[in-house]
């Protein structure tokens, strides 16, 4: 038999959310697939969940750069989710990574040994090197809001926090997925196998089917350890990307009804924030030992 690389098919990831979770979507995922059988020509699939439905290509993305207002992310996501590495879309998620993984096992049958066993048969042993890859690839959404924000540095500062999170997430999908096809190659150098039979025949069988057998064993192993879920990121906090309007203004890094915004007075020398020119000259002066920003305003306090 000639050795047979086996491609591994992501095809499946977990069941669809509640709409309570999917206040939390803007996560990562790993689409988990299955190596081939040694003794099966063309790779098996994983049956498809919902998660991985043809989304509505209506008000869907053509890539993962979408600009929606914040609250409407969550609607997006779970309509039409994130674009993965192979172009399948993943619902319900703000990331996705593919294992990309492949799995190698050597024709063994000319290096087989037999030993025949007094009254009892014959016995058959052999060292095999199976060698497991991955190139695992990720995708994340690129989301920014539709509309300018209230407060834009405190909103861009909160989008940025969260989607490096969720970079972060995708990273470590892939740490796992590498640091398990390393762990299996390891485990599969220079292994040895023995079974017996009845006959010689009956013992290369039995041999063959042990080395089959712990073969998609390590391919179940690993399909496990690759739908391992790392810390998810917390959700965008909408309220820090309140739409800029003409009855709103942002008044020390927080959006506020216009006209309402409190004076913000500063005083470098005691470090000491204040709401009116009067209390904070009555105890900001330079006798405090500072000579400069002595009660001047501020956007934000303390500056």
């Amino acid at each position: 038999m000639r050795p047979t690389d086996f491609d591994e098919f992501t095809k499946a990831l977990g069941a669809a959310r509640s709409r309570r979770e999917m206040l939390k979507i803007l996560g990562g995922a790993v689409t988990v697939g299955a190596f081939g059988a040694p003794t099966v020509s063309s790779p098996r699939h994983v049956g498809l969940r919902p998660a991985l439905r043809r989304a509505s290509q209506q008000s869907c993305s053509a890539t993962n750069k979408v600009s929606t207002r914040c609250t409407s992310l969550n609607d997006y996501a779970m309509k039409c989710g994130v674009i993965c590495p192979d172009g399948t879309r993943l619902l319900g998620k703000g990331g996705c990574t593919i294992p990309n993984a492949q799995g190698k096992l050597p024709d063994w049958h000319g290096h087989v040994t037999y030993n025949k066993r007094v009254g009892r048969g014959w016995c058959a042993s052999t060292m095999v090197s199976g060698t497991f890859t991955a190139d695992p690839k990720s995708t994340t959404l690129d989301w920014t809001p539709s509309q300018p924000a209230c407060c834009s540095d405190v909103c861009d500062a909160e989008v940025k926090a969260v989607l490096n999170m969720l970079a972060q997430h995708e990273r470590r999908h892939r740490e796992i997925i590498v640091n398990a096809v390393a762990a299996s190659t390891s485990a599969w150098t220079n292994r040895t196998f023995s079974a017996c039979g009845g006959s010689k025949t009956a013992a290369g069988k039995a041999l063959d089917n042990k080395i089959t057998n712990a073969y998609n064993a390590e391919v179940a192993k690993l399909e496990k350890e690759f739908k391992q879920e790392p810390p998810q990121p917390r959700p965008i906090d909408c309220s820090k990307c309140i739409p800029k309007s003409s009855s709103n203004e942002c008044c020390n890094g927080a959006c506020v009804k216009a006209g309402q915004c409190q004076q913000q007075i500063w005083c470098q020398c005691n470090r000491t924030c204040y709401t009116s020119l009067a209390a904070c000259t009555s105890e900001c002066h330079a006798t405090l030992g500072c000579f400069t920003n002595i009660c001047a305003p501020v956007t934000t306090c303390p500056p």
